[in-house]
């Protein structure tokens, strides 16, 4: 007599292969109703990359449908409005089949998806067997994610170009690592294009890749430049994108999306430029769920050692413990704690408090009036 267990394992093995044969001809019918398919990956600028291709494509005329996954996850409709997705959980790259059903619907030409996996399985399947992209755009590498990606810049390298695939063009405007995402993209069989540098109007190297990669893609695209100009000139940003504000009399220097301590520091090191450093408190902000972060900017701390410090956000404690004999530390609980310091750069993480911090900045410029 057959256990009636394994019957119902087959039973169920078996309706998940009808189904994954399903989804996957439901994804080839959809790969096929677009155009343009662009697959954003990268350590920083991924959100930024996204915006600028989206306002490029729909100045030189294509119906454009884009997700991004930044400060916020939101989609660019293909008429222009913008929306909040609402998850319920975590995130899951099954999103990225239904942007493509949504963008379908609506009559999209063109598709930007950024890439939202982190594990090098996920980021391979995403591409492989989801998107399919016309471009991948590799922005950089940078040491970020290392539990996931790996320890060092040439695991991380080799992670991203798990969203390269065969025969498709890979962009990239990292000067520094190039040559090792050219040399993990062939290994996927795509054609490897480095974007020259470009320059921009915050003259600051790392937000000069996001221009020099979007430009160089949209070139391959046959874009001319003057419709590549008008369109990076009316991009969206992402709502926690790199800006200088001010705050009262404060300046605040929001960097809270660089992540890692390359980033970081080529931002703090153009704003050195700008403003005099022995005026400039950092504010960091940590994440619980990120503890390599932590580490990282600890001793990003002890490097540097500015002359003072705001603490924000998970294990403040903890940080505040391991720098205090390296530079003044002082917690941050409200905006007014800004309003002391001359020029403060913020930095570490956008999320949960970071968040918050830019929210209690704008609501306080609007109840003083300014």
């Amino acid at each position: 007599m057959i256990d009636i267990t394994w019957i119902v394992v087959i039973c169920f093995t078996g309706v998940a292969i009808i189904y994954l044969i399903l989804e996957q001809a439901i994804l080839r019918m959809l790969r096929r109703h677009f155009k343009i398919v662009i697959h954003v990956n990268g350590t920083r600028g991924k959100s930024t990359v996204a915006r600028y291709m989206d306002g490029i494509l729909r100045e030189a005329g294509y119906q454009t449908f884009t997700k991004t996954t930044g400060t916020l996850p939101i989609i660019h409709h293909v008429n222009g409005s913008e929306e909040k997705i609402k998850r319920w959980g975590r995130a899951n790259i099954r999103e990225q089949a239904h942007m493509m059903m949504k963008a379908y619907r609506e009559g999209a030409e063109v598709l930007i998806l950024e890439c939202m996996a982190v594990d090098p399985v996920l980021q391979w399947y995403s591409e492989h067997r989801m998107l399919h992209a016309d471009i991948n755009i590799i922005t950089n590498v940078r040491l970020d994610h290392i539990g996931e990606m790996g320890s060092c810049i040439e695991d991380i390298a080799r992670s991203l170009a798990n969203t390269a695939s065969l025969n498709t063009i890979v962009v990239s405007a990292d000067q520094d690592h190039g040559l090792l995402i050219e040399e993990a993209v062939k290994k996927m069989g795509a054609t490897f294009v480095f974007a020259p540098p470009s320059s921009s109007m915050m003259n600051i190297p790392l937000l000069e890749e996001n221009v020099s990669v979007a430009v160089k893609t949209a070139q391959i695209l046959g874009i001319r430049d003057d419709v590549i100009g008008r369109g990076i000139e009316s991009y969206h940003p992402d709502p926690g994108a790199f800006d200088i504000q001010t705050v009262g009399q404060t300046i605040l220097i929001n960097a809270f999306s660089a992540n890692d301590p390359t980033s970081t520091m080529a931002l703090y090191g153009a704003m050195k430029k700008r403003y005099s450093e022995h005026k400039i408190t950092w504010l960091l902000n940590n994440r619980g769920d990120r503890p390599e972060r932590t580490l990282q900017n600890i001793a990003l701390i002890k490097k540097v050692k500015p002359h003072r410090v705001l603490l924000a956000g998970d294990n403040s404690q903890y940080v505040y413990r391991a720098i205090r004999s390296t530079t003044d530390v002082y917690f941050y609980h409200k905006v007014e704690d800004l309003l002391e310091e001359d020029v403060i750069f913020a930095f570490g993480n956008i999320g949960n408090q970071g968040f918050k911090i830019l929210q209690a900045c704008n609501e306080w410029r609007k109840n003083h009036g300014c």
